[in-house]
C-alpha cells in the first residue's frame, strides 16, 4: 500500500524517544537482573525474543480491541448529543475519561 511521504512537525523525534525507552528498559534489567543483557549469557535468545513477540501481538490486540471500544462510545455519545440527550450521554462520556491519560 502506498503510502504519503511523513510531513515534518513539531514532536520529538520517535528515535530519541525509543533510545530513551531503551535505556530504561536496561536499567530496569539491571535492577531486576544484577546484569546488563549480553551474549552467550545462558539463555536462548530466540525463545526469549519469540515470547516477547507473542506479547507484544497480545497487547497490540488489547489496544485494537479497547480503541474500537472507545470508537464505539464515542460515537454513541455524539449522536445522544446531537439528538439532544445529554442526560443518557453522560455514561458513554465517563467511558472515554479513561482513555484520558492515553489520548495526552
Amino acid at each position: 500500500m502506498l503510502q504519503p511521504e511523513p510531513k515534518p512537525n513539531d514532536s520529538v523525534p520517535v528515535w530519541e524517544q525509543v533510545i530513551q525507552d531503551m535505556r530504561a528498559r536496561d536499567e530496569q534489567g539491571f535492577k531486576t537482573y544484577g546484569t546488563r543483557l549480553q551474549s552467550h549469557n545462558g539463555r536462548n535468545s530466540i525463545v526469549d525474543m519469540h515470547d516477547e513477540l507473542l506479547d507484544a501481538v497480545v497487547y497490540s490486540k488489547t489496544f485494537l480491541l479497547e480503541a474500537n471500544d472507545m470508537k464505539n462510545e464515542l460515537d454513541i455519545a455524539i449522536q445522544m448529543l446531537k439528538s439532544g440527550r445529554y442526560d443518557e450521554c453522560e455514561k458513554h462520556l465517563e467511558v472515554l475519561k479513561n482513555w484520558a491519560p492515553f489520548l495526552k
